[in-house]
């Protein structure tokens, strides 16, 4: 499933990453091993946005751990969709949601 993964280093964490060179090695362990459609950084905030799809609970899982320990905090997985995608899926939705009582 795609997701928009927004996550953002603490202060502490920062300082952390930037004594060992900067977070460029984060950065590319995220690329390489997820692939994303599109990556934005946020340098005012030591910020970061990203679209990937995420395969499964253990791709979720492993990214947690990997920004969360780099980071100090959790990183926020927001499911996303293209508008093409939703708009393919969105009239047998809401046919279905109709019949609910």
């Amino acid at each position: 499933m795609r997701y928009l993964i927004r996550f953002q280093a603490t202060v502490e964490a920062g300082v952390k990453l930037d004594q060992a060179g900067g977070p460029q090695q984060l950065f590319s362990y995220i690329t390489e091993r997820y692939r994303p459609e599109c990556f934005y950084v946020n340098p005012s905030q030591r910020e970061c946005y990203l679209v990937a799809d995420i395969a499964d609970v253990s791709d979720m899982t492993e990214m947690m751990l990997v920004v969360s320990r780099k980071c100090g905090k959790h990183p926020d997985f927001i499911p996303v969709a293209t508008l093409n995608d939703f708009n393919k899926t969105a009239q047998n939705v809401f046919e279905t949601a109709k019949k609910i009582p």
